[in-house]
């Protein structure tokens, strides 16, 4: 159901009509005025009970009562009804008290019409638009917190007894049906009134009344469907406006986390729990909240009067002024709780906002997760109103941080595990406060939160959440081992002079001459540099053996250093060298012998990415050894020596994958290292690898099968096409061991696992298409259609023909090499796109076909060998749902039948992905 526009609320014009003159009269009326003329006593008038039915009562003003008082009579009859004659009754509640006046002259109600008598003289009340007849002072000032009225001719036409009078509103029965006799007799049937007159006070005298939120249906016999526990969450407050008056400019924002729309009418509004609401949102038009949906409920519509919000988002214009400071508001419906917040001090023109992370009614109530707005809109004051929240800057509790939005232990790097490696302390290009930095080598994993920095054997800086730039505000600022951290005054490259990398930003100065730096954990210092003087625009920089020289390699703006990266050596250094990842020491390179190395898979021409980046070949290690210095070429030409200042180290009885690109390379996988600078040739091709100039190994081929790798197999020593997909389809089993050359499919064969064998073919009845896609709209057609297969015996898919009309033929063929195996209660999940980031976040799915479901008036079929196993056929379909099969008609022989019936097949309704509804690869919810 679409959610209604905002109905706009009843005219609040009713000065023009008389309503301020109604209330403003003055205290005329005295108790001992005598203005009947008529019959005294009244008498039998031919009126039955109920005819007449009192449906508005002011029994308090603000200010004196007398004169000002009034009720509303309703004509519930067919026929005109003519008062004078009735007797007019007020009593105190107890009884007690009893005064009368007999209406002295004509005053006559037209059938559904309304009079209102007051308190008032009548000789003025004539002259007043809102008022029909003076009592006078006749039934004296009627009681604040109750009393009794009644309308009699001999007998009682109507008699109400009312409590609770307000100052600011009149007394009304529920507006939602017609007045009616047994109705107001019931106290839970009135409220107070909601429209309101320019001085602010509320009635609807000669009209009909406000609903009071008691009816169970809405617009045109909507039946209301309330909100359950859970299902609303006060996200955003501003108590206090700056742009405008709190009177017009105050609003609270709520958002659904529903999975259903549900409908805000009858939800009450209250500001402390332990008070009753203050307002219960009315309105004869639905007012839906669709899930996930925000909306707004504010103190004025007008967007020129209330500093500008969003129109669209308000569903309410509400009488509940927000206090400013120790404020708090709660909804509820039916007697229970849907949420409460609270604030402390609420800033002049800024919201309190809920951070996104926490758009739950409990978390809500920690102050903890709120801050204030920092978005402006409309006229100027700051909030995100009817819109999501930004994030809040929240600190996580004491010790802790976060990790994919948990709650742990913040765990320290152990203290001498940082290392400095290089600084900069008199920048150039920049000014020293800007451009400032130095950087910490990680020798094993941890937290770098609470790590001091300091000099002078003092701490200057504590690293907190909010420092590091490249993490979220409140996250664990985990380190690995071999990472380089560069620590800077600011994370801004147009200021800091160009850093190409900023992890964590700290505050103090570092001294140009005879200084110091220090970094540890809980007052101990883990490591510390120390300088009697720097060269301008250079860091000063500790090489791999530890000593210490001026940067080289210019970076950013112009200065020089290798911030971010391994430094060169000082004076040069051993090229037989290199740093070992586990301590981060210098070591001495491990390389290969002859015999330890071999070519074990090529990839010279890719089908699912460019040459230039998809290219790829495998090597065996046989032995434990450091990659460093192995070469690789071609034709007796070495074009590439693996080079890292950090040991290449690799196992025994590994596979290593050498990657031409580690990007938009059809998604290889286990990529060991990238030589980037050379190249497989198609045909003719020639691949050597070894070490200080010897080759190790070498392969030649006269030419390569495009989109299947060169495969080697030891146990035949025989070099063929690879037949196991990887990535986005292509052939190889790039990091795994090879099948063997002879274990490849044939005919009617598949790979399950490295071997290959028959393809088990379903017969009819052994599967059921169970659910299909045909119209997404969460992307298009031929990115996101889909149908399902659901298993009822064991076989494969492999072999089994696709396509819309079992007459007209196939249209696609499951082709795939591994054997797709489903036993009984498996669903396997056939598609347009396999790539989840474009197919609207479908799950894994097992074949991509090659043809359109078409939306309307088609069909679906699947067989094996040309025998027909299921087809379906539909006229429509829905838009952003699939057509779900009802699993209690998991039958080929049922689900070909009642299309989109409710009892087979159904529209579903449980979101998946992007936003479309449906249940790809999962079991299919009842239809019912």
């Amino acid at each position: 159901m679409d959610s209604p526009s905002l109905a706009p609320p009843r005219s609040r014009a009713l000065a023009s009509l008389g309503l301020v003159a109604l209330v403003a009269l003055g205290p005329l009326g005295c108790p001992n005025d005598d203005v009947s003329d008529g019959n005294e006593t009244g008498g039998d008038c031919g009126l039955l009970a109920g005819d007449l039915v009192i449906s508005e009562i002011v029994a308090n003003v603000e200010g004196a009562d007398a004169g000002r008082e009034w009720f509303e009579i309703y004509n519930a009859s067919g026929d005109t009804i003519d008062l004078q004659g009735l007797t007019l009754v007020y009593e105190k509640i107890d009884g007690s008290g009893r005064k009368e006046h007999v209406i002295a002259r004509s005053v006559e109600i037209a059938p559904g019409g309304y009079a209102v008598v007051s308190s008032t003289l009548d000789e003025l009340a004539e002259d007043a638009p809102l008022v029909d007849y003076g009592y006078g002072g006749d039934l004296g000032e009627l009681g604040n917190t109750g009393g009794y009225l009644a309308v009699e001719c001999g007998a009682v036409i109507d008699e109400v007894y009312y409590e609770e009078a307000s100052e600011t509103a009149s007394r009304a029965l529920d507006g939602s049906s017609a007045p009616d006799a047994i109705a107001n007799n019931d106290l839970a049937n009135w409220c107070d009134s909601k429209t309101t007159d320019e001085a602010g006070f509320a009635a609807t005298p000669q009209a009909t009344n406000d609903p009071c939120g008691s009816a169970t249906t809405c617009g045109d016999g909507v039946e209301i469907v309330h909100p359950a526990v859970g299902d609303l969450v006060i996200t955003e407050v501003l108590p206090n406006p700056d742009i405008v008056g709190d009177d017009v400019g105050e609003w609270f924002e709520i958002h659904s986390l529903a999975a259903t729309e549900v409908h805000l009418n009858g939800v009450e509004i209250g500001k402390s729990l332990e008070d009753d609401a203050e307002e219960t949102i009315t309105n004869a038009e639905c007012i839906a909240l669709a899930p996930g949906q925000y909306a707004l409920v504010a103190a004025n519509v007008d967007a020129m009067v209330n500093g500008g919000l969003p129109p669209e988002a308000i569903v309410w214009e509400t009488g509940v002024s927000l206090t400013n400071n120790d404020g708090s508001l709660w909804l509820g419906v039916g007697g229970e709780l849907l949420d409460a917040v609270g604030w402390g001090s609420a800033g002049a023109g800024k919201s309190t906002q809920l951070d996104p992370d926490f758009l739950d009614p409990s978390a809500n109530d920690e102050l903890g997760n709120w801050c204030d707005g920092a978005e402006p809109y409309g006229a100027g004051d700051f909030g995100t109103p009817g819109a999501a929240n930004l994030e809040c800057l929240i600190a996580p509790p004491e010790g802790q941080c976060y990790e994919d939005g948990e709650l742990r232990d913040i765990s320290p790097v152990d203290n001498g595990d940082l290392e400095i490696t290089e600084l900069m302390a008199n920048p150039e290009v920049v000014d020293d406060s800007d451009g400032e930095w130095f950087e910490v080598l990680v020798k094993s994993a941890g937290d770098l939160n609470g790590l001091q920095i300091g000099k002078a054997g003092g701490v200057a800086h504590t690293v907190d959440f909010g420092d590091a730039p490249a993490f979220e505000s409140d996250a664990c600022i985990t380190v690995s081992p071999g990472d380089y951290v560069v620590f800077a005054h600011t994370s801004d490259t147009a200021v800091n002079g160009g850093l190409p990398q900023v992890d964590v930003v700290f505050d103090m100065a570092l001294n140009n001459s005879n200084s110091d730096l220090s970094i540890g954990f809980n007052d101990v210092v883990g490591d510390q540099a120390t300088w009697t003087s720097v060269s301008s625009g250079h860091s000063y920089s500790k090489d791999p053996l530890g000593t210490w020289c001026d940067g080289l390699g210019v970076y950013g703006d112009g200065d020089q250093g290798t911030p971010g990266l391994a430094n060169p050596a000082c004076g040069g250094g051993s090229p037989d060298a290199c740093i070992d990842p586990d301590n981060m020491l210098m070591r001495m390179i491990n390389p290969p012998a002859i015999g330890e190395l071999t070519i074990t898979e090529v990839m010279p021409d890719p089908s699912g990415a460019p040459d230039a980046s998809g290219e790829w070949f495998e090597l065996h290690a046989s032995a434990a050894f450091d990659l460093n210095g192995v070469q690789i070429g071609k034709n007796d030409v070495v074009n590439h020596t693996v080079s890292s200042d950090v040991c290449v180290e690799v196992d025994a009885d590994s596979y290593l994958v050498m990657a031409r690109s580690d990007v938009d390379n059809c998604d290889l996988p286990n990529i060991t290292y990238v030589y980037a600078d050379f190249s497989l040739n198609n045909s003719n091709g020639n691949l050597q690898i070894g070490h200080g100039d010897v080759v190790f190994d070498d392969y030649s081929w006269a030419s390569s099968s495009a989109g299947a790798a060169e495969s080697y197999d030891a146990m035949s020593m025989m070099w063929c096409d690879a037949v196991a997909p990887y990535g986005c389809g292509d052939l190889g089993t790039p990091g795994d061991p090879n099948p063997g050359c002879g274990g490849q499919p044939i005919g009617d064969q598949c790979m399950d696992g490295m071997l290959a064998r028959d393809i088990v073919v379903p017969s009819p009845g052994d599967l059921v298409i169970s659910e299909f896609m045909a119209n997404p709209d969460a992307v298009g057609d031929a990115a996101g259609e889909w149908f399902e297969v659901r298993a009822l015996a064991s076989f494969d898919l492999n072999g089994l023909e696709l396509g819309r009309l079992f007459m007209d033929g196939p249209m696609d063929t499951i082709d795939a090499v591994d054997c797709i195996a489903l036993t009984p209660g498996d669903t396997a999940l056939l598609a347009r796109n396999g790539d989840t980031m474009t197919n609207g976040g479908l799950p894994l799915v097992d074949f991509v076909f090659g043809f359109g479901l078409t939306n309307s008036n088609s069909a679906l079929h699947i067989a094996a060998a040309g025998v027909l196993l299921d087809e379906i056929t539909w006229t429509s379909v829905a838009t952003g749902s699939s057509t779900s099969l009802d699993p209690d008609s998991y039958d080929p022989n049922i689900n070909d039948i009642g299309n989109n019936d409710g009892a087979i097949w159904c529209y579903a309704q449980a979101l998946y992905g992007d936003g479309d509804k449906g249940s790809p690869g999962a079991d299919n919810p009842q239809c019912n």
